[in-house]
């Protein structure tokens, strides 16, 4: 910006706002030389250049959501995307909250990983319906075959 950079920006900001303001800086270049001098500036979040959904996602939710309320640590989830944007924002949704999960780019992969894993291996299945090889209905209806017994009980089951 001219006259002024973001850490400037911060300062001012920090000096008229109380500690409960967020302040992001949103940058193309590489945050990682200004970050130290930014966050004692008083900086709570950073966000690059050019913005992608997952990362302004991420952000939003770190700031909405009380990810203590939402912690699946211990639970896998094998996600069937072939879309490579949205499997990576649903990667980073459900890293948020702790769960493990496994990535299939196609159904037929994600039958194919279900019955290979150990009886409770996988916590859930979340898949596209729209997939390559095989569509997600026809790989429900296969895993649903498989009639592979749960070890424990699944945490979205009632």
């Amino acid at each position: 910006m001219p006259g002024m950079n973001g850490i400037d920006i911060t300062r001012k900001i920090r000096a008229l706002f109380d500690a409960d303001t967020i302040i992001i800086i949103v940058s193309a270049y590489d945050l990682s030389e200004v970050e130290d001098e930014a966050k004692a500036a008083g900086t709570n979040m950073f966000m690059p250049k050019p913005l992608f959904q997952s990362t302004v996602c991420n952000v939003l939710m770190t700031l909405t959501a009380d990810q203590d309320d939402y912690d699946f640590m211990g639970r896998r989830i094998l996600l069937a995307e072939d879309n490579a944007l949205n499997r990576e924002i649903a990667v980073e949704l459900l890293e948020m909250v702790h769960f493990t999960v496994e990535c299939a780019e196609n159904s037929q992969e994600a039958v194919d990983r279900f019955e290979a894993a150990a009886p409770g291996y996988y916590d859930a299945i979340l898949m596209d319906i729209q997939m390559p090889i095989l569509d997600g209905y026809k790989a429900a209806e296969k895993i649903r075959r498989l009639s592979i017994p749960m070890l424990h009980k699944s945490p979205f089951s009632p």
